[in-house]
């Protein structure tokens, strides 16, 4: 499920950190117990800390099999401005040639622009 340069599953979670890293793992590995046919297909990376994200992103479509990515996930610690942070992310995939949201949970279709 984590192999930090290897895309392995078609629907990848970026999250900030180990400790979400290992806690998503563990959820995951719960809900696979559930229901494993549909959350066998997640993959977790740990994108680093708030600065790292847009280098993630600027690497992940260099990585072999980003093809087989269906959608991405990006999870991340809004810290005191849940605002700021949406807006961190959003640029972040803007200024990497991703689709991105205008609001929060928001899906955003056809990822790439």
């Amino acid at each position: 499920m984590v192999e930090k340069e290897k895309i392995s599953r078609p629907n990848l979670i970026l999250c900030e950190g180990p400790d979400a890293l290992y806690f998503i793992i563990a959820y995951l590995d719960y809900l696979i117990k559930k229901d494993g046919e549909l959350f066998e297909s997640f993959q977790v990376m740990n994108f680093g800390g708030n600065e790292e994200l847009s280098n993630r992103l600027k690497i992940l479509p260099n990585l072999p099999d980003y093809n087989m990515i269906k959608s991405i996930t990006i999870i991340r610690d809004a810290e005191k401005d849940c605002h700021a942070a949406v807006q961190s992310v959003c640029s972040a995939l803007k200024n990497h040639g991703f689709a991105s949201p205008s609001i929060t949970n928001e899906i955003v279709q056809d990822g790439r622009i």
